[in-house]
């Protein structure tokens, strides 16, 4: 890029007026040049994406739904899934137990199974 020796101090309200209005459109036209080009882009990566074919086994997943709670901050969760958690090991060594954290709308009342016949 190149840099300009102008003197904007010399330059009448209605120069800089003109100037600002130049640079305005230049500008204008780049950014929507740029835009154009990164759609061009965007729509090319669509039509790859829609031409492979989609690994489907059959079995739709979802999201699991959090089974405990991490009490000091409350937005961690956990579904009982996978890897334990590091605030859950945190919380396990410090002598706590899982149904301290355990999501009090999972709990099962005592005399009831699991799987009801």
């Amino acid at each position: 890029m190149k840099q300009r020796d102008c003197d904007f101090q010399s330059l009448s309200a209605a120069e800089l007026w003109d100037l600002y209005t130049e640079l305005g459109s230049k500008l204008t036209a780049k950014l929507e040049a740029e835009a154009t080009l990164l759609q061009q882009r965007l729509d090319e990566l669509q039509r790859r994406v829609s031409a492979v074919p989609a690994r489907c086994s059959g079995k739709s997943k979802h999201a699991a739904v959090p089974k405990f709670r991490n009490p000091h901050p409350p937005f961690q969760t956990w579904s009982g899934r996978g890897t334990q958690p590091r605030w859950v090991k945190d919380a396990l060594a410090r002598g706590g137990t899982m149904d301290n954290l355990r999501i009090k709308a999972f709990v099962l009342p005592p005399n009831e199974e699991a799987h009801p016949a």
